[in-house]
């Protein structure tokens, strides 16, 4: 009874924003000839009131030098976006022009840089444009004038209100930004914007973060938004589950040039817990803060890692991406693959077109198209293990050619099917060391050689992650070698193990963190139901603790899918694997 009472207020809640979304739309439209737009639910003034009046001032932070503010547009929690205005009010004094930026989030207009010279019609009044500074910009063709997309873009019309409530004397100028922007264009915008923008003008960016995902995944995702935002990592601000790259990176440019370089969090959550609703699907999280001046970045370090299981792109895999093209088989899942710093998955396979070996009627030796690995790139995915039993398909020829072609593509790999040469690799992330090792069972020699390597890193590396290519097709429980492996490889230094090869899940080791078969993440066995679920790990690294996501997937229809609330409950419980853990950090 309660969830059911949960699901039908978020239902009353998301129709209520619907439906005021679209009167303020149909409003917009009948202003245009008065070449004004409306903000969101221009008729109900006590909307916004009441979003103002739950502030607790006593408890906002006394901030000076306020240049800018990172709000949400996703009015399920319209309360941040007057907390954070209403701190930015304290530390900014009387903005000439607020500069909103927010997404184009349905890619109107001709132009990747929009700007809009109109009016904008409020429950506290009319915010008058700044329309000078809107000509100067498209006079030095950094964007274009066009009012049509402002017509139905929440990203402006959900927060004019509250500027207008905080800054009643201000102008103001919404920009929209198309993630196809160029980065020339991001640079010339930036740029031009700050030489022609009244000096004492306040930068307002409004977005949302992680989509389409779980509370957990949110969570997950949320880790390296937050990140960038701390350590203004504007160059970083790729693969970023956010509702515009683009639009974080101008604006952090904007608050590097202006010296705005200290970072205040005021407000951290997502639509699942604003609703407590935990089987909420497609979940939203919403992150506010201001940007105030500061000749030092209180730098953080942190690295996050989602790491995949077995990856086969042969078969029936490459049949479907025959058949309905490269990006299909990644469709459901790529906005979740864009939201870590490293992704790492087992590559069961060669990418070479040098034929197999050996090909048996059932084909289980596999060679992969080498425009393939663009595709994974432009995914995010960062790292591939070479340790297994199909990495030689098509001899040490083959191997040599998966590596090059790797490397073409800036995908790094670890591991050997021999456990002798390029068996680990390191990489620094946001002040972070993460070193990968890959370990393959069935060479039958190299575990002390991968011991030693663990032993060698985990004295200078911050973390370190073994990938174990073991254990028994189908068995659905870790077997006496693995388990043995795995504590040798944890007694070495290791501080997590990923294994791969059964084809199924297996469950985690009760007493560390070890997950011994991540399944099948790509692959194109559907004889049964194990065969066609797996589990994603998220690995969210501090200098003091590191929290562990375990985020269950299947495999519909040829492409890895989230699984859906129930199917991830009954998986999870199944293996007696918890969806979160937290670990502290002894290094």
């Amino acid at each position: 009874m309660k969830i059911r009472t949960r699901l039908y207020a978020t239902c009353a809640m998301i129709v209520f924003l619907f439906f005021g979304a679209i009167i303020g739309a149909f409003v917009a439209r009948s202003l245009r000839n008065n070449s004004s737009h409306s903000s969101a639910f221009l008729s109900q003034k006590a909307f916004y009131d009441t979003a103002f009046n739950s502030i607790e001032k006593d408890k906002i932070p006394s901030l000076s030098g306020v240049k800018g503010a990172v709000v949400n547009h996703h009015l399920l929690s319209p309360q941040f976006i007057a907390r954070a205005l209403t701190a930015a009010s304290y530390g900014s004094k009387n903005p000439e022009t607020v500069v909103l930026i927010s997404p184009n989030h349905f890619g109107r207009g001709h132009n990747n840089i929009i700007l809009s010279a109109s009016n904008w019609e409020t429950p506290y009044g009319t915010i008058f444009a700044n329309k000078s500074l809107a000509k100067k910009l498209r006079g030095e063709n950094v964007a274009a004038i066009d009012e049509s997309p402002f017509e139905y873009e929440h990203g402006i019309s959900n927060i004019t209100a509250f500027i207008k409530n905080t800054f009643p004397d201000s102008t103001i100028l919404p920009v929209i930004i198309k993630d196809s922007v160029s980065a020339l264009q991001e640079a010339a915008f930036a740029e031009e914007l700050l030489k022609n923008a009244p000096e004492n003008s306040l930068f307002v960016f409004s977005a949302d973060f992680s989509h389409y995902t779980s509370d957990a995944g949110a969570d997950f995702h949320d880790e390296k938004s937050l990140i960038i935002l701390n350590n203004l990592e504007y160059a970083n601000a790729h693969f970023l589950d956010i509702d515009s790259q683009a639009g974080l990176r101008i604006f952090l440019k904007i608050m590097e040039s202006l010296g705005a370089k200290r970072w205040t969090m005021l407000d951290h959550s997502n639509s699942a817990k604003i609703t407590d609703s935990d089987g909420q699907e497609g979940v939203t999280s919403h992150i506010t803060g201001i940007f105030s001046r500061s000749e030092d970045i209180n730098y953080k370090k942190s690295a996050t890692i989602l790491a995949l299981g077995d990856l086969m792109l042969d078969r029936g895999v490459a049949e479907t991406i025959e058949e309905k093209g490269e990006d299909f088989v990644f469709e459901k899942i790529s906005r979740f693959l864009g939201g870590s710093d490293l992704v790492v998955a087992n590559l069961e396979g060669p990418f070479t077109e040098k034929m197999p070996l050996r090909e048996g009627k059932e084909k289980i030796n596999f060679s992969f198209n080498e425009g393939l690995t663009e595709v994974l790139a432009k995914l995010g995915v960062t790292h591939l293990n070479l340790a297994n039993n199909h990495t030689l398909d098509s001899g040490l020829p083959g191997l040599q050619d998966t590596r090059n072609i790797l490397t073409k593509n800036n995908i790094r790999y670890f591991g050997d099917p021999l456990n002798k040469d390029e068996i680990s690799d390191v990489v620094e992330i946001h002040g972070l060391e993460i070193a990968f090792v890959g370990f393959h069972q069935f060479s039958q020699s190299g575990f002390d050689d991968v011991i030693n390597e663990i032993k060698k890193l985990s004295a200078s590396a911050d973390y370190v992650m073994v990938y174990a290519h073991w254990g028994a097709e189908m068995s659905k429980y870790p077997s006496r070698s693995q388990i043995d492996f795995a504590r040798g490889f944890i007694d070495a230094g290791a501080d997590i193990v990923i294994g791969t090869h059964p084809h199924v899940v297996q469950p985690m080791d009760k007493g560390h963190p070890i997950f011994y078969s991540l399944g099948n993440f790509l692959f194109d066995q559907n004889f049964s139901k194990e065969v066609m679920q797996n589990i994603g790990i998220g690995i969210a690294i501090t200098p003091e603790y590191t929290d562990v996501f375990v985020f269950p997937m299947v495999i519909r229809a040829g492409q890895p899918h989230l699984a859906e609330y129930l199917g991830r409950s009954i998986l999870l419980k199944n293996m007696a694997i918890p969806e979160r853990i937290r670990l502290s950090n002894t290094k």
